[in-house]
């Protein structure tokens, strides 16, 4: 395959034992036709400095960016993937759904523009309280001016989870896949087109809230206890640490980052955060249906890569940040 179009799947805060022909039917499918990493790791198991390293091909202590108060300033990268493939690769370079490098002022009148990093198409949804992207404008203008968070009261770091409260096509996760395949419709795939797509379908969940729709909710709540929500705790060692009794006592914070919240309040938690999982491979499906039933199979090289994992309660921590396995091994392919 010489100069393939290319698909860039990424899914935030995914973790590795999500992966499996149940829960992620698609996308253990793509891993039947290729080359699966499984031991491939984060090195910087948080959003930003992960995929600061993903944009660039450094190293954390090469791109600066170790945490979000590195105060470095990713505009200034001389050299990122999609640049580099626009530049010398003669590739036309798209972007739909979450990229988090915010936005810059640029014009005299004080106009955000979004940080693009060489990609020349762009469809964001970062997931950040103070930037308003392509999604929330979007979403305004399909709700008249519906709260896109109403659902359930939950935050961004939240560790619990609730359906979603709209409908399915409101989601951020189908807008992603919706604007993915409009950038693949409208793409000249001809012989006449010296240009090749290189594209960026980034989903931010399942990354929280925890906000599946309530078919999936429920599928998941619902599940028989076969072990798949089991926490994996070790009482006498350094998971004491973290351990807060909130079962009995004060509830737990909603964007607690250690504790443990009882075992029901757990199991709806690591329930909710699955039924994403199988919510963005549904729509990763579309993205890949879409390339095969347009004859593309040969023509395209498709990576999947997630930006870290989720501590779900394991050891006591949730969120990312960590050097646990859970936090921090990702896999691509």
């Amino acid at each position: 395959m010489v100069n393939p179009h290319i698909l860039l799947l990424v899914t935030d805060q995914f973790r590795f034992d999500a992966w499996n022909a149940d829960t992620t039917p698609n996308l253990h499918k793509l891993a039947q036709s290729g080359v699966t990493f499984s031991r491939a790791y984060s090195s910087t198991p948080t959003c930003t400095p992960s995929r600061a390293g993903l944009l660039t091909g450094r190293s954390p202590w090469s791109h600066g960016m170790l945490g979000y108060d590195s105060e470095v300033n990713c505009e200034l990268y001389p050299t990122t993937l999609p640049s580099a493939l626009s530049n010398y690769g003669d590739y036309e370079t798209f972007i739909s759904g979450k990229d988090h490098f915010g936005v810059h002022d640029t014009d005299d009148d004080g106009d955000a523009h979004f940080v693009s990093h060489g990609y020349q198409h762009l469809k964001l949804y970062d997931g950040l309280t103070e930037e308003e992207d392509h999604y929330d404008e979007w979403f305004a203008s399909e709700t008249g001016g519906a709260d896109p968070m109403a659902t359930g009261n939950l935050t961004w770091n939240a560790w619990q989870g609730a359906p979603y409260v709209y409908e399915e096509n409101l989601h951020p996760t189908s807008w992603t896949s919706d604007e993915a395949l409009k950038f693949l419709s409208d793409f000249d795939f001809s012989d006449s087109n010296d240009k090749k797509m290189f594209l960026k379908a980034s989903f931010h969940r399942p990354h929280s809230p925890y906000d599946p729709p309530k078919r999936l909710y429920d599928k998941y709540v619902n599940a028989p206890d076969d072990g798949r929500y089991a926490r994996n705790i070790n009482p006498g060692s350094w998971d004491d640490a973290y351990f807060v009794d909130n079962e009995n006592g004060t509830a737990m914070a909603k964007e607690a980052w250690h504790g443990d919240p009882g075992e029901d309040a757990a199991r709806l938690s690591r329930a909710a955060y699955l039924a994403s999982v199988e919510f963005v491979d549904e729509n990763i499906g579309k993205l890949l249906d879409w390339i095969s039933d347009s004859g593309l199979d040969d023509d395209f090289l498709v990576i999947w890569v997630a930006d870290h994992g989720d501590m779900n309660g394991d050891h006591n921590l949730w969120r990312k940040g960590y050097p646990w396995e859970e936090s921090a091994q990702g896999i691509s392919m």
